[in-house]
């Protein structure tokens, strides 16, 4: 499914697809599922310079404010998944929710 905010480019849906199995790992070694519930990476999307990653979540049973707590996370999830990802500059991570809450 493909969340049309973004312009993309070669260079970033490449980057794109290296980020969604990093990412899946990460957050299955970093979340509870008590807290998250089952968590679904819908889309990913990457600014054209690289700089920013947008990730679509969605939580199938975990508490409303999921979001907010991953949110809370993010610093930890990127340097985890910098570990994982080579890439020259840092981006900036940024998890979002199809749902409006």
């Amino acid at each position: 499914m493909m969340i049309a905010n973004m312009k993309t480019s070669p260079r970033s849906q490449k980057l794109a697809g290296v980020i969604e199995p990093a990412l899946g790992q990460v957050l299955q070694q970093l979340t509870n599922p008590e807290t998250f519930g089952f968590l679904t990476i819908v889309d990913i999307q990457v600014s054209g310079d690289l700089s920013v990653v947008d990730v679509y979540v969605q939580s199938i049973g975990g508490s409303e404010s999921y979001l907010k707590k991953l949110q809370k996370m993010t610093p930890k999830i990127t340097r985890e998944l910098m570990k994982h990802v080579q890439v020259r500059r840092a981006f900036v991570l940024r998890f979002k929710s199809l749902c409006k809450s």
